[in-house]
């Protein structure tokens, strides 16, 4: 396959929401994710995530077992990367660590290649590029790899699962990138899962072995500090454990062990209790053939999620954590072809956390950007109907694409929201829509004000005497006094007003203030 070109093919997806029988969907954040697709290299195996230029931004470095290299794609720092410039390695790259091995600053990636036997070395320019790589030998068909200071001294380190030779080995770096010969600190049948983690507290990383041998095991290694390690016991897990992540899933201050085991197309948890014992074990059943695992928490409710590559069924889980659900709502997305490993990290700067899989049969890697929730209420914003407010069931009334709880007009259709004068309801069901005061006409109609300033129950507009008692009669003479001056004429005589009205003889046709009309003299 020629790659000429990144290959980006940007798509939002639904969620495909599984849940666990007893558990409870209310108030749970559910993460919603943009997915985008980029050329790699031929068969690309594993992942890692570093700044390789020095421009401040996250790359993408990535072992392709099909072509013997390693393939780096620059990230602008929005979530998108370029063309991968491929670098040679060693036979079937199946394992990659960037970091930097002499210390100088720059960050340097290594590689296991399996059919080699050996880890290629590549010593980076802060350029993005590197120079030519150099090997040290592993026999036994290397197929894990992670790289730390494990004792002390400041120089990374490089601890390896020699899968066929059934050995864990450790590489002791001399921090100027190169490293004295393997040392097995175990046997074990078939360790294909590697994780580092401080299990019993004291400060220094131990060792978590994945086995996948007959026994299907997980085994501890305590760190003593001085380069050697204690084992601390196996644990059983499901089948095939070929990825292990650690973190406290359950808050309770230890460290927790979720291993992604694929011939039993589950993850295994083992819940530690702080000084390196996994007596407690569960098992959740998610896509097919999970190869990889991390830990994380992705929709930012203070609980810590798990995140699942899975190889036979083209698709990524996403398992939500708490201390209620304990991992029981599961979030499916599809990838592409036979995703096999990834990286967690944020591409995009947004302060959210994305991840990034690699695609071993369609020669791209698919980058999962986690879309934000602004008013936390389970919706990602691009799905929410009302992104400002919270509001879960996104309710829409009028069918328009506003939320209710957003829509100026939530009875009216009024997808544009138009609101000529600003007075919160939409044109689209304000019947005075140049009127700020008023949405009604009322009794005074739009741009007047229906204002009673007596309190009589008749607006100003309309009332003979506004601003005044209209029944007042200080000289208790039986008329009110606002209608003392006021007369009408009736036929052709003029007499007072209150008079002529409470008779109904004729309706008032001259305003409060007016002069009285004079009488006619008749002779």
């Amino acid at each position: 396959m020629n790659i000429t070109r990144p290959l980006k093919l940007t798509v939002l997806l639904a969620t495909v929401l599984c849940v666990t029988a007893g558990s409870g969907l209310a108030a749970v954040r559910l993460p919603a994710f943009a997915v985008t697709h980029w050329l790699s290299g031929n068969g690309p195996h594993a992942v890692a995530v570093a700044d390789m230029d020095e421009d401040g931004h996250l790359d993408l470095v990535v072992a392709n077992e099909d072509e013997d290299s390693v393939s780096i794609l620059l990230g602008d720092g929005l979530g998108a990367f370029s063309a991968p410039v491929a670098w040679p390695v060693g036979d079937q790259p199946r394992a990659i660590v960037a970091a930097d091995l002499n210390n100088d600053g720059y960050t340097d990636v290594v590689t296991a290649d399996y059919d080699d036997d050996t880890l290629s070395v590549l010593l980076g320019n802060g350029a993005g590029g590197f120079a030519a790589a150099t090997t040290e030998t592993v026999v036994g068909r290397p197929g894990a790899l992670l790289c730390a200071d494990l004792d002390g001294d400041t120089s990374a380190d490089l601890l390896v699962g020699a899968v066929t030779a059934d050995t864990v080995e450790v590489l002791w770096g001399n921090g100027d990138g190169s490293f004295a010969a393997p040392a097995t600190i175990l046997s074990v049948d078939g360790p294909e899962a590697l994780a580092l983690a401080d299990i019993d507290g004291d400060g220094v990383l131990d060792v978590v072995v994945g086995n996948t041998g007959g026994g299907d095991s997980a085994t501890i290694l305590l760190n003593n500090a001085d380069r050697t390690f204690t084992n601390a016991g196996s644990f059983s897990v499901a089948d095939a454990p070929r990825a292990v992540a650690t973190e406290d899933f359950n808050d309770d201050g230890a460290l927790d062990l979720a291993f992604a085991c694929s011939g039993g197309d589950a993850i295994s948890i083992l819940w530690g209790d702080g000084t390196g014992n996994f007596s407690l074990r569960d098992d959740r059943l998610i896509g097919a053939d999970p190869y990889w695992i991390c830990a994380e928490d992705f929709n930012e409710d203070g609980w810590i999620d798990l995140v699942t590559a899975n190889q036979g069924g083209d698709d990524v889980s996403i398992l939500l954590g708490g201390q209620a659900r304990s991992f029981d709502l599961v979030q499916n997305w599809p990838a592409l072809d036979q995703p096999q490993s990834g990286a967690v990290a944020d591409f995009n700067e947004d302060g959210l956390a994305d991840f990034v899989v690699v695609d071993n049969g369609s020669y791209t890697v698919s980058v999962f950007l986690n879309l934000p929730d602004s008013d936390g209420d389970g919706v990602a914003d691009v799905y929410d109907n009302c992104p400002t407010l919270a509001n879960p069931s996104q309710s829409d009334g009028d069918d328009d694409s506003v939320g209710d709880l957003c829509d100026n007009c939530p009875d009216d259709s009024n997808a544009n929201q138009q609101d000529e004068d600003e007075d919160g309801t939409g044109d689209a069901c304000d019947a005075c829509p140049t009127d700020a005061d008023k949405t009604e006409p009322g009794l005074c109609g739009c741009g007047q004000t229906d204002a009673d300033r007596d309190g009589d129950g008749m607006p100003d507009c309309l009332d003979a005497c506004p601003g005044q008692d209209d029944f007042a009669d200080a000289d208790d003479n039986g008329v009110p006094d606002c209608l003392v001056r006021r007369t009408v004429l009736c036929g052709s005589i003029s007499l007072p007003a209150w008079s002529l009205l409470a008779a109904g003889l004729c309706s008032l046709r001259i305003g409060c203030g007016r002069r009285p009309l004079r009488r006619r003299s008749h002779r």
